[in-house]
């Protein structure tokens, strides 16, 4: 999960490297690609989390009681 996570970030530093690199983006421009990286970031965080629950992958197998 902290791979997961770490893999993220790092990912995401890379993006922003490039996106920094260009001295032609406005400041707010910027700030606006920064907040919606980071808004991904943390849903890509949510959903590792979800798929990597072993509680979940549990509940699921016993709320099957038929052909799923």
């Amino acid at each position: 999960m902290k791979k997961y996570i770490a893999s993220i970030a790092f990912l995401f530093a890379l993006g922003m490297s490039a996106a920094f690199a260009q001295d032609d983006i406005s400041p707010s421009r910027k700030q606006a690609i920064d907040s919606l990286a980071l808004e991904k970031v943390r849903d890509l965080s949510k959903y590792i989390s979800i798929i990597g629950s072993k509680e979940t992958a549990v509940l699921r197998s016993e709320s099957c009681h038929g052909p799923c």
